[in-house]
């Protein structure tokens, strides 16, 4: 019989007295040493605790949706906030008491999802704006106009920061950055509401890469990855590295359903790509490659994988070859490669880096000398 023990449960046996300070740091060192690899390259996320975990997550859902069904039949929008509600008061119980971490992302996102559907909703009741409009067949940027994406991105925003300040779950965190730059972007709708596609795209990459600088800033505040910064930090190089991969990669290769202004908020489409436009997402990866190596994140090179596939199988296509098959050998064979030589890779790197860059990230060194942690 095994336990699996985080690095918060060493603080608090060091807080009780039970550890010592050097203790802990050996504990630490112990089994950085078995793994073979630094804790920090590991990028480990708290996200189950256990099979207990896993049944009342199961039992939140089947509760949350059964709920939610019923609810929308008897008293329409309102269940939203209901939803909202039921959700904070089970994490009261779930999230502070027992910590069972898989639930607390289960109730976090019943928590936004009723947040944002309560905002969205009672946004009908400004001038202007009614649910009847926004359920007709109109385009997604219509229905979701610039001041209804405001109210609700505004709400939301402000809901998953007291998650956030309440229960300190890091995907909360992540979550109020992604609301928050809503804020922005339906600001910039109601001051541009003509913009060029091509300036909407600018706009999805400056906040893939504004929130990139903040997922940096939360890592250089913990290089060791020892506490929740580290768990905050990945969630936001999660969120960046989608943003930047999908704006950047539809900036070059196009989307499919040709969006005009802002529809390109909410396109998804990926057009076919042209040989040049291919071999250009191949050297984007590259640098995705560098960047993710570099900062030891892994999140911006696999939110760039689909469009490396398409992108290869654009070029084996030209050459007349078997695509999907031999596209799927050659990303799987490289992403196996990369997974398995990425501390070499990153050691060869680093080496090249400037000392004052180079101290500002992840160290490679498997121990750790027992100095002060960051404060969580």
């Amino acid at each position: 019989m095994s336990a699996s023990y985080h690095d918060e449960d060493i603080d608090a046996g060091v807080a009780a007295g039970i550890l010592s300070v050097e203790a802990a740091q050996k504990l630490r060192n112990l089994t950085a040493r078995r793994r073979g690899v630094p804790l920090s390259t590991e990028e480990s996320f708290q996200l189950v605790a256990g099979f207990a975990d896993v049944m009342t997550a199961v039992a939140v859902i089947l509760l949350m949706a059964g709920g939610m069904a019923f609810l929308l039949a008897i008293i329409d929008l309102a269940s939203f906030a209901i939803l909202a509600g039921v959700a904070w008061l089970l994490s009261e119980f779930l999230i502070r008491r027992q910590r069972l971490l898989l639930t607390a992302h289960v109730l976090f996102a019943s928590f936004a999802v009723g947040s944002a559907g309560t905002f969205f909703a009672n946004a009908q009741f400004l001038p202007g704006l009614s649910w009847e409009a926004a359920s007709g067949p109109a385009s997604t940027a219509a229905v979701i106009s610039p001041l209804r994406g405001l109210i609700t991105a505004v709400g939301t925003s402000f809901a998953c920061w007291l998650f956030w300040r309440r229960f300190r779950l890091p995907l909360a965190y992540a979550a109020m950055v992604v609301a928050a730059l809503n804020v922005v972007v339906h600001l910039l709708r109601m001051i541009a509401p003509s913009a060029p596609t091509w300036m909407v795209s600018w706009v999805l990459l400056v906040a893939g890469l504004t929130t990139l600088a903040l997922a940096i800033w939360w890592d250089m505040s913990d290089v060791r990855r020892e506490t929740i910064r580290s768990q905050v930090g990945f969630w936001l190089h999660a969120i960046a590295g989608l943003e930047i991969a999908s704006a950047s990669f539809r900036m070059i290769i196009g989307a499919g359903d040709r969006p005009a202004g802002w529809e390109r908020l909410y396109s998804q489409d990926l057009a076919h790509p042209g040989l040049w436009a291919a071999f250009a997402t191949l050297l984007l990866a590259g640098a995705f490659l560098i960047l993710a190596l570099a900062m030891d994140r892994r999140s911006i090179l696999m939110s760039s994988v689909i469009f490396v596939f398409v992108a290869l199988s654009r070029i084996l296509g030209a050459a007349g070859l078997i695509t999907w098959s031999i596209s799927a050998i050659l990303v799987g064979g490289a992403l196996l490669m990369v997974a398995t030589k990425w501390i070499p890779m990153r050691s060869w790197l680093l080496d090249r880096l400037p000392v004052a860059i180079r101290a500002q990230l992840p160290r490679l060194n498997v121990s750790q000398s027992a100095t002060a942690r960051p404060v969580t």
